[in-house]
């Protein structure tokens, strides 16, 4: 059998001679139903990988002298501890997702900035307009096997006219809203939870009315930018 990683503890070299001498060709299946899955339950997974050196995958994933092996380490009860690689794999895994934690939530707090500047924006023009989130449920596919698709959509409470009367909507409509695509906006739902709105065309438009940025929640990269995403922004593709 080839392996991974031999593990490096004192007793390993004549635990593993003994587990081989013991092996059988033929696998008790009591081991295999009963003992292995039992001991490792008592001990824990990262005993059982600290003990073969390499990451147990089930009884039924080891070869009989593995079985042999961590049956001898319960009997004498050893707790040896994990590689040296495989801790601090595991501490690079914590911070990576420790700063990716905090990268989601410095990127939330941005959303809810723009996202609250656009609603005082509205909430402070001579003629004030109130606005909320709501879900597009117009598919019928919301319907089946509670699958849910659709964007959250910037929805008027009270009447928005903009651009000296070009650019109208009424109460109940979404900032996207347009006569030749209503069907697709039929079923707007107002959302009970912090949601924050992703329709882009929404998002656009009532940026555009108040004169405000919503690069983060529009997705757009950041200001001098270089590469494809800016030209994609640049060239309107």
């Amino acid at each position: 059998m080839s392996r991974q990683s031999d593990p490096i503890y004192p007793e390993y070299a004549e635990l593993r001679a003994e587990a081989d001498r013991r092996a059988s060709w033929c696998v008790d299946p009591a081991d295999i139903n009963f003992r292995i899955p039992d001991l490792v339950a008592a001990r824990g997974y990262d005993w059982a990988y600290a003990v073969l050196g390499r990451p147990y995958g089930g009884p039924q994933s080891l070869y009989g002298s593995d079985i042999e092996l961590l049956k001898l380490a319960g009997e004498r009860d050893l707790d040896p501890s994990l590689p040296q690689h495989v801790v601090e794999a595991r501490a690079a895994a914590e911070a990576h997702s420790i700063a990716g934690q905090e990268a989601a939530a410095a990127r939330r707090r941005l959303l809810d900035e723009e996202w609250q500047a656009i609603v005082a924006a509205l909430a402070a023009r001579q003629n004030p307009v109130l606005v909320k989130v709501a879900h597009n449920y117009t598919s019928g596919r919301h319907c089946e096997s509670g699958y849910v698709q659709g964007g959250d959509h910037i929805v008027f409470e009270t009447r928005l006219l903009a651009s000296a009367g070009r650019l109208r909507r009424e109460p109940g409509q979404s900032a996207c809203y347009q006569p030749s695509r209503a069907r697709n906006v039929e079923v707007l739902v107002e959302v009970d939870d912090d949601r924050l709105p992703t329709c882009k065309s929404c998002i656009r438009t009532v940026a555009r009315v108040v004169g405000l940025g919503a690069a983060t929640m529009l997705g757009e990269p950041p200001a001098g930018a270089r590469g494809y995403a800016a030209n994609r922004r640049v060239r309107g593709w």
